[in-house]
């Protein structure tokens, strides 16, 4: 299975966004987008700092990288951000 070229779409959002047709970037799914953010930002010896209730492809894309994980405690099922300050 194929999935269609992106070039019209990211066409379309550029014209409506007012933006260059490079800011725009697409995937197939958020997992797909995460996994890209994952290995432009990450890799062996760079860390991610994620909230214990985060969504499970956070980790995934990070140990994929070969980056460290953090896991940080949640708050009242959110973000602790002082606790995520903290794990920088």
């Amino acid at each position: 299975e194929r999935y269609p070229d992106q070039f019209e779409l990211i066409r379309a959002v550029a014209g409506r966004c007012g933006v260059a047709e490079s800011q725009v970037v697409l995937g197939n799914g958020s997992n797909d987008v995460l996994d890209l953010i994952a290995r432009v930002f990450l890799a062996p010896g760079r860390s991610a700092v994620f909230a214990q209730h985060a969504f499970a492809v956070y980790p995934l894309a990070t140990l994929s990288t070969g980056a460290e994980l953090i896991g940080t405690p949640a708050r009242r099922y959110g973000h602790d951000l002082d606790a995520m300050r903290a794990a920088i």
